[in-house]
């Protein structure tokens, strides 16, 4: 069993982040055995939940399995070597279609990545994935405390 867990959002903001600071929340209530921090860059920030969180520059250090949820995050983990597993949550997210002009270098880069496990949001985003590059391992319709039960075991 896994005892250390982080979630590394460097840039908290808006609703979105809200839901996932939420969820990671419940998952931390549900887990009293496992140690799970937010890594941020914005360490001024006040949740109204309780969430243990370090700034992202520990996360390099970090001795565990590590969530990303967007691409720079994802490149800039590729490089890490303390963590058991890595996790990137895409979605139903295709960077490639929102970011025209990045080099497909770059998407290959991180997206033919072994050591990096994707997950995304249904059947045909898998099977986009698949076709560009590798089939993404798990597919959750939303990023939720349960779904990240059921991922990280």
């Amino acid at each position: 069993m896994m005892d250390n867990i982080g979630f590394f959002l460097p840039k908290l903001q808006g609703e979105k982040h809200s839901a996932i600071i939420e969820h990671i929340s419940t998952y931390i209530s549900n887990n009293t055995d496992k140690q799970i921090i937010v890594f941020c860059s914005n360490t001024d920030i006040i949740f109204p939940w309780n969430v243990p969180v370090l700034h992202v520059n520990e996360a390099k250090y970090f001795d565990g399995s590590i969530v990303v949820f967007d691409i720079l995050s994802a490149l800039i983990i590729k490089n890490f070597k303390t963590q058991k597993n890595k996790y990137f949550w895409v979605g139903s997210a295709i960077p490639w279609s929102n970011n025209p002009s990045e080099s497909y270098r770059t998407f290959q880069d991180i997206f033919d990545d072994k050591d990096i496990t994707f997950v995304v949001a249904d059947q045909t985003i898998q099977d986009i994935y698949e076709i560009c590059y590798d089939k993404p391992q798990h597919v959750f319709k939303e990023f939720n405390h349960e779904n990240l039960q059921k991922l990280i075991r």
